[in-house]
C-alpha cells in the first residue's frame, strides 16, 4: 500500500518598480512531497516515510524591450525513514541554481540564454554529481515581423547529465542515464494570419528547419 501527498507552499513575488521601463521582482517559493509505503522485510510488516522539501528563491530584472536578467536557486532535502531496525534512515539533498538572460538589442534581433547548474553531493562514487547546461537561441525578425530565422544551440558546454539519487520504500538508489546531447538547429518560421468567420483572428505558424 502507498500514500503519496504533493503540496505546493505557495510562490510569493513582490515587484519593484524603477522607473517606467526597469522593474525588478523577487520571487519566493517552494512545495513538499510525502509518501508511505506499506512492506514486507522477512515476514515483518515495516512502513517507510519519505518526505521532500524543495524552496526557491529568485530575482527577475526586466528592462522593457532592452533587457531581462533572470537568476534563481532550488535545494531539495530529502529524508527516507524506516520504522524497522533492518534499514537506516538517511537523509540527502540537491541543488540546482540557474540563470536565464533576454538580449533585445539591435531591434529585430533577439538572443536567449538559459544556463542552469545541478549539484546532487550524495550520489556514490562513479557518477556525475555536477552538472552544467546552457541553451541559447539567436532569433532574428524578418518581412515586417511576421517572420524569424532562428538559431539554436541545445547543451552548448556539451556537459548534460542526468544523475540522480532516489528514495525508495527498501533501498536509495543512485542512476546516470544518456539524455539528449549537443546539437544545432537553424529554423525559420513564418506566420500566418486570416480571419475566422466572425472577424477573429487566426494564427497559423509554418516551420521550416
Amino acid at each position: 500500500m502507498a500514500i503519496i501527498i504533493l503540496v505546493c507552499l505557495g510562490n510569493y513575488s513582490k515587484k519593484f518598480k524603477i522607473d517606467s521601463l526597469r522593474n525588478v521582482k523577487m520571487n519566493i517559493g517552494g512545495s513538499t512531497n510525502f509518501s508511505k509505503n506499506i512492506n514486507f522485510n522477512n515476514e515483518v510488516q515495516y512502513a517507510s516515510k519519505v518526505t521532500s522539501l524543495s524552496p526557491n528563491v529568485g530575482v527577475d530584472f526586466i528592462w522593457d524591450k532592452v533587457f531581462e536578467f533572470k537568476p534563481y536557486y532550488r535545494i531539495t532535502f530529502t529524508n527516507n525513514a524506516y520504522d524497522i531496525n533492518a534499514f537506516e534512515d538517511r537523509t540527502f539533498t540537491r541543488h540546482a541554481a540557474g540563470l536565464r538572460t533576454a538580449t533585445f538589442m539591435p531591434k529585430k534581433l533577439e538572443w536567449r540564454n538559459d544556463i542552469s547548474f545541478n549539484y546532487n553531493p550524495d550520489v556514490a562514487q562513479g557518477f556525475q554529481n555536477t552538472a552544467w547546461l546552457r541553451n541559447s537561441t539567436l532569433a532574428y525578425s524578418v518581412l515586417k515581423d511576421q517572420g524569424a530565422i532562428t538559431l539554436k544551440v541545445y547543451d552548448l558546454l556539451n556537459q548534460n547529465t542526468n544523475a540522480i539519487r532516489n528514495a525508495t520504500q527498501d533501498y536509495i538508489e543512485d542512476s546516470q542515464s544518456i539524455v539528449l546531447k549537443q546539437y544545432f538547429m537553424l529554423s525559420l518560421s513564418w506566420k500566418f494570419n486570416s480571419l475566422g468567420s466572425k472577424g477573429e483572428s487566426n494564427d497559423r505558424n509554418m516551420w521550416i528547419h
